[in-house]
Order: C-alpha cells, then sequence, then structure tokens
C-alpha cells in the first residue's frame, strides 16, 4: 500500500505566518533563504499569511565565500545574516529577521522564543545538528507560534548531498483507504547516530580553494531542493517520501521513503 504523511494542518490554513528558523548562512543557507522568499511570495498570490523567517549566523563574508554562496564583493565583511536578510527586506518589503548570532542555548537570555514551527539546519557539523535536535525536542514554548512541527535538515559533501524532514512530534493523521499514513518522521540524528560525519568546512583563502572542497552548484542544488520538498509539502498538503539523496555528478535525485509506522501510533486519537 501507499504510504503518505500529511501536513500537519496548522501549516495549511494558520491565522499568522508561520515562523521558520534557517540555522546557517553560508552555501546552502543563503540560496535556501533566497528561496523561501519566492515561495512566501507565491504563498500569497495564494491567499496563505506566508512564512516569516528567522536567519542565524555568525560568520562574516569573506572573498572565498563569493561565487559558491549567495553574496557580492560589495558585501564583503558584512555578516552573513544581515546581508542576506536585507536584501530580501529591500526586495521584497518583508520583516524577515537577521540574527548576527550562533545559534544556540546561549541566545535564550536575548531570544527567549529560540524555536520556531519550522526548523531548516544548513549546518556542517554533527555537534551543531545534535544541539538542534536537543533544542527542537526539548521546547517548552506555550507560544503557538514558536511550536516546533517540522525538522528539515539540509546536508552535502564535494558533489552530493541530501535533504531530511523529521516531524518535532506525531502530526494527526486522516484515515484513508488503502493507505498507510504515516504521524512520526525520525530525526536523521536518531537514524544515523554515530555515522553522521561533520562536511567540508575548510577554511578557505580564495574561491579556487573553496572549489576543491565543495562544487560550484551543489549547496544550491540542495537549497533549491529543501525549499522546494517544503513548498509542495505546503501546496499538496502531502508527501510521499521525507527527503531525498541528491548527486551533482549524473544529476540523481533519489527519494528517501518514509519510514516504516509504528505500532499502534499509526492513527492518531482526535
Amino acid at each position: 500500500m501507499k504510504k503518505i504523511h500529511f501536513t500537519d494542518t496548522a501549516l495549511l490554513h494558520p491565522t499568522d505566518a508561520i515562523t521558520v528558523n534557517i540555522i546557517g548562512a553560508g552555501g546552502t543557507g543563503s540560496h535556501l533563504a533566497m528561496a523561501l522568499a519566492d515561495v512566501n511570495c507565491a504563498l500569497y498570490e495564494l491567499d496563505h499569511p506566508g512564512v516569516h523567517v528567522r536567519l542565524f549566523d555568525h560568520d562574516k563574508i569573506s572573498a572565498a565565500n563569493l561565487a559558491r554562496q549567495r553574496f557580492s564583493p560589495a558585501e564583503i565583511n558584512q555578516h552573513k545574516a544581515s546581508a542576506i536578510i536585507s536584501r530580501i527586506n529591500r526586495y521584497y518589503g518583508y520583516n524577515w529577521e537577521a540574527i548576527p548570532e550562533a545559534y544556540g542555548p546561549e541566545l535564550t537570555g536575548y531570544i527567549p522564543n529560540l524555536t520556531s514551527q519550522i526548523t531548516f539546519s544548513c549546518v556542517d557539523t554533527v555537534v551543531a545538528r545534535q544541539m538542534i535536535a536537543q533544542t527542537i525536542t526539548g521546547s517548552t514554548y506555550r507560544q503557538y507560534e514558536y511550536t516546533p512541527k517540522y525538522w528539515i535538515d539540509c546536508g552535502n559533501n564535494r558533489i552530493s548531498g541530501q535533504i531530511w524532514c523529521a516531524t518535532a512530534k506525531p502530526v494527526k493523521q486522516p484515515e484513508i483507504p488503502e493507505t498507510i499514513v504515516i504521524d512520526s518522521l525520525p530525526f536523521i540524528t536518531d537514524v544515523y547516530g554515530d555515522e553522521l560525519v561533520d562536511g567540508p568546512s575548510q577554511p578557505s583563502c580564495s574561491v579556487r580553494e573553496a572549489l576543491l572542497s565543495q562544487d560550484l552548484f551543489i549547496n544550491r542544488a540542495i537549497a533549491l531542493a529543501a525549499a522546494n520538498f517544503f513548498w509542495k509539502m505546503l501546496r499538496k498538503g502531502k508527501t510521499e517520501s521525507m527527503g531525498l539523496f541528491y548527486n551533482a555528478d549524473d544529476a540523481r535525485m533519489l527519494p528517501i521513503p518514509l519510514p516504516e509506522p509504528k505500532i499502534g501510533t499509526n492513527k492518531m486519537a482526535a
């Protein structure tokens, strides 16, 4: 039978914009923020309140970040998060937020509502992913707009990468004849555990050196795939995969199958 995960209904017909955190504004995060700006514009036209994005990154732009990341020579020495969000807000008239700090518990005094309904992680270390997982699962915020719903992780090496969508908690699913509905999508940190490895993040002094560790369009491809996955979840109200693997050398995209249902948890009570 076909397996389907139906999107949390709170995201399909919200009264306010969906809150989104993007953690990391480098190779993937800078392109993802721009892609989500287009998603937001399209949602407005479909009478959806759209998304409100906060972009977290403490790093500053260097000459080595040009070409592969979404920055220009005029933005060198600016904070990555501030440069991207400022550009988006001026272009579209949004009021998205740049947080030029490292995402983590130490921010709670400055930003008490650290979580959001959707979290996109564009980080390159296992430790960062583990911290994000702990922050999402440990969230105790009562405000509806900051209650975690989904975590979409983006990762890559030099020529390949993946996006992985997980639920923060089980999502109520409808009963559909001859269909297996999946209420929970596992965290990448739970599935792979010790098999996770840090991504390519070698310091580079030039664009030439940066391209030796990550190919020119790999981050852009992963970012667009993540934005499209999120867009389809909202437009279709469902997904038949929990992400995808991508190989830039032969342009292959392979869906990541939904997990098998857990006994007794496939149908959610009202």
